[in-house]
This record gives structure tokens, C-alpha cells and sequence, in this order.
């Protein structure tokens, strides 16, 4: 049997026949045959593609090329967002740095207890909406001069304590709760020295339950400060323009510079069964002594130590959880003689701090 011949590729002549005869019906009004799209020759089946009729292989960079590229408004129908504008960097947010070789114009600084700008005296810049709230509860002394809140502010006293002491809620330097536990205290200790807490009249004496100290002491002067600049400049940086007050204020020796220990608190015990208790260990132990000072009238202090121990253990551990001395005085039950007529007197009076016990 005769061997068959290969098949050849379609020659150039039979691609042009093909051509003329397309060419040909769509002359005779029949529809065109559609021409295929640019790509590669299909091959006949049976058959691999030559490599001209190979699509080329394209790289990343060259297909991203040929990628058509979406119309956003053709898409949406809408235009495009704009773009924002990028942020301002940490350095751009920064305040200019000023030029330390410019000048400018800056209002002297006023003198000590000159008014500040914009206000109509130094102490206005003290006198807060809590200060407001309370400044009308500051006391006078006997000469008629009243505490101010820059007063306060330099003796360290906050609105709230002035407050409290005005409720006598607390005095000062100390909290509501402080002065529970010293109250509840001092009871339980009365009643483990053998005695019954509602048998004793028991009032707070002193700058911390009055705001100054007794007629007996006066504030001292400037002028009684010589020799002492720093006691000076402090009662300079306290007054300014103010007039000082006549008497002490609570801790404005301590602040002065002029007494080491802070304001303390007297604390005035009277009761007839101490007194007797009191008398018994006298004669017991101290016969050569009198019951009580011969100036002030309270039982002498040796004495009430050896017959209050348990007092004597509240004073020790009140004074220094609290930083101020506590200093508990025994009278007779009808308290202290009134010695008014010939100096400083502790008698009874109608305004008196009463401690609850």
C-alpha cells in the first residue's frame, strides 16, 4: 500500500482563496462571518501550535500595561473622591519656638501687696468660690481685726477647716473623724482610770478652738523681730498691705520662724471625783506638794500623772499621731476660778468648745 504524504501547512494561496471567497459573500448581502480577535491561531485539533502562532509570554510590569484601567464615574456614576490631605507631622504640630533675640513689651511685676492686673487687690487671688463660701465665718480679735482667707493661706489653713470649726465638727488641725477617735478615746481612757466620763465636764481651750490665743498673748511686731530676717521676711510675705492682727492666730508663732513645737490643744477636764482621786494620791505621795498650781488653778501635773494613767497614755499617743501637743488640765468640778479682774482667766463661758464624750 502506497505510503501517505504529510499534510503541509495551509499555503499563502489557499489563505488568500479563503479571503476572496469571504470577501465575496458578504457582497451578496449575506451576514459576515465574525473575524476572530487578536490572540493566537487556534490549531486545527491534532495539532501543536507553531511557535509564531504562540502567544508571547508578557511580564508583571507589561500585563499591569495592557490592564484596561476602570472609569470610576462610569462605574458609580459618581465623581471620584478627592483626596485628603495628609496629616500634619509631629513637628508641624509643634508651638513656633519663640525668638529669645525678639522684644517685647512685659508689665513690670508688682510689688509686695500690689494689686495684680486685672484685679483689685493681692488677697482677691485667695479669695476663690470656696473661700467665698466660707471667708464670712473668719473671727475677729479683741481689736476688731478679722482673719482673711490670704491670712489663712499662709497659716495653712484649708475653707473645709474653717468650715468644720465653724459646725464644731473638728477644730483646727484636725478632721471630722481625728476628732471622733480623740473624743471616743479620751472616754474609754477616763473610764479604765476608774471614773464615769458623764461625771466630767471636758471643753477645748486655745487657738485651736478659739482661732487665736488668750488677750494674754500678743502677735508681736516687725519691729520686735529685729535681729531675726527670716522671722521678717516671713511676716512680710503674710501681711503685705494687710494690718496685722492684734493676738495669735492658731500656728503663726510656728510659721514665723519664732516657736519650734506648732499650736497645741488644752484640753479642760473638770470633775469633783478627780479632784478627790487626785487628792488621795497627793497625800499619799506628794505631801509636801499642793493640790493644785498656784497660779492657774489646775491639779499639779506630777500629781495628775500618777493619778490618771490611763489620761496620761491618751495624752502620749494623741500627741504624736497628731504632731501638737495634747495637754490635759484637772479642775474642780465647777471648773477654773474666774481670774478675769486680775489677768488671763479659763472660767466657764457660754461659748465654750463642750467635747461629747
Amino acid at each position: 500500500m502506497p505510503a501517505i504524504p504529510p499534510v503541509d501547512e495551509p499555503s499563502a494561496q489557499v489563505e488568500e482563496a479563503d479571503a476572496q471567497e469571504q470577501t465575496s459573500d458578504e457582497g451578496m448581502g449575506q451576514e459576515p462571518v465574525p473575524m476572530p480577535e487578536e490572540g493566537p491561531v487556534p490549531a486545527p485539533e491534532g495539532r501543536p501550535l507553531a511557535e509564531s502562532e504562540q502567544e508571547p509570554v508578557l511580564d508583571s510590569e507589561e500585563q499591569a500595561e495592557r490592564q484596561p484601567v476602570p472609569d470610576p464615574e462610569a462605574q458609580t456614576g459618581q465623581e471620584p473622591p478627592t483626596e485628603s490631605e495628609p496629616e500634619p507631622s509631629a513637628d508641624e504640630q509643634k508651638p513656633p519656638v519663640p525668638d529669645p533675640f525678639a522684644t517685647e513689651s512685659r508689665e513690670p511685676a508688682p510689688e509686695p501687696g500690689e494689686a495684680l492686673p486685672g484685679q483689685d487687690s493681692l488677697r482677691e487671688q485667695f479669695e476663690g468660690p470656696r473661700w467665698d463660701e466660707v471667708k464670712d465665718l473668719l473671727p475677729a480679735d479683741d481689736s476688731g481685726r478679722q482673719l482673711t482667707p490670704r491670712d489663712c493661706e499662709f497659716l495653712g489653713i484649708e475653707p473645709d477647716q474653717v468650715q468644720n470649726w465653724s459646725d464644731r465638727t473638728a477644730p483646727l488641725g484636725m478632721s471630722p473623724e481625728q476628732f471622733n477617735e480623740f473624743s471616743s478615746s479620751l472616754s474609754d481612757a477616763l473610764r479604765s482610770d476608774g471614773l464615769d466620763p458623764a461625771e466630767v465636764d471636758v471643753r477645748l481651750q486655745g487657738s485651736s478652738a478659739r482661732f487665736f490665743s488668750g488677750e494674754h498673748k500678743s502677735l508681736p511686731t516687725r519691729d520686735e523681730m529685729v535681729g531675726n530676717p527670716e522671722a521678717q521676711a516671713r511676716y512680710d510675705e503674710w501681711m503685705g498691705d494687710q494690718q496685722p492682727p492684734l493676738r495669735r492666730p492658731f500656728d503663726s508663732m510656728n510659721k514665723l520662724g519664732l516657736e519650734s513645737e506648732p499650736s497645741d490643744y488644752d484640753v479642760q477636764l473638770s470633775s469633783d471625783a478627780m479632784l478627790q482621786k487626785a487628792e488621795a494620791v497627793q497625800q499619799e505621795t506628794f505631801p509636801d506638794h499642793s493640790l493644785t498650781h498656784p497660779k492657774y488653778n489646775f491639779v499639779r501635773k506630777e500629781i495628775a500623772k500618777r493619778a490618771f494613767p490611763n489620761l496620761t497614755a491618751w495624752r502620749k499617743e494623741w500627741s504624736g499621731s497628731l504632731g501638737r501637743d495634747v495637754a490635759p488640765a484637772v479642775f474642780a468640778g465647777g471648773g477654773p476660778p474666774d481670774t478675769s479682774g486680775t489677768g488671763p482667766s479659763s472660767h466657764f463661758r457660754d461659748d465654750d468648745w463642750h467635747i461629747r464624750l
